[in-house]
């Protein structure tokens, strides 16, 4: 499973990335909210940990702009601790909301909740156009069986254009 967190302060990445790796994930790091749409938007990834205050794009905004785009499950990670920010964010579409500081054990609990919830949403699906197949599921492409890397906006581009023939 592949994560991206999303935080400017060094230490919380540091901490995340090798706890995270420790535990089997593999993980990128952004260092603020606009590194982090631009990663999001190319790369696929499982789950996205997200940091509230940070610098270029705070992230209430980069939720607004990765709600509209993706379907992938984010937990805000933040030390904004009222109810109504709790409200906040996961009225912007997040999945979870644990403040800072916390404990590992409760991220990694977390973590697993929202990935099952997240697999248990996706729909199984193959779609096959000629020889090109597209796994929905799996997020995977392939052309006479050999597979085709894509990044994220490609495989959704790829995956609208296969799903609406014929729409112009």
């Amino acid at each position: 499973m592949k994560i991206l967190v999303i935080d400017d302060e060094p230490k919380a990445r540091e901490y995340m990335r090798s706890g995270l790796t420790e535990s089997g994930y593999v993980v990128d790091v952004a260092v603020n909210g606009r590194e982090g749409v631009f990663m999001a938007e190319e790369y696929y990834y499982d789950l996205i940990l997200l940091d509230v205050m940070m610098p270029e794009l705070n992230g209430w905004e980069v939720m607004k702009t990765l709600d509209s785009l993706l379907d992938t499950p984010v937990i805000f990670l933040t030390a904004k601790s009222t109810v109504d920010d709790r409200i906040k964010g996961l009225e912007l579409g997040a999945d979870d909301y644990l403040v800072k500081p916390f404990s590992f054990a409760e991220l990694l609990a977390r973590i697993r909740t929202a990935l099952r919830r997240g697999m248990n949403g996706k729909r199984e699906e193959l779609l096959t156009v000629a020889d090109l197949r597209l796994d929905i599921a799996k997020r995977r492409v392939e052309r006479s069986g050999l597979r085709i890397n894509l990044t994220n906006k490609e495989f959704n581009l790829l995956q609208l254009f296969i799903s609406n023939p014929g729409h112009r």
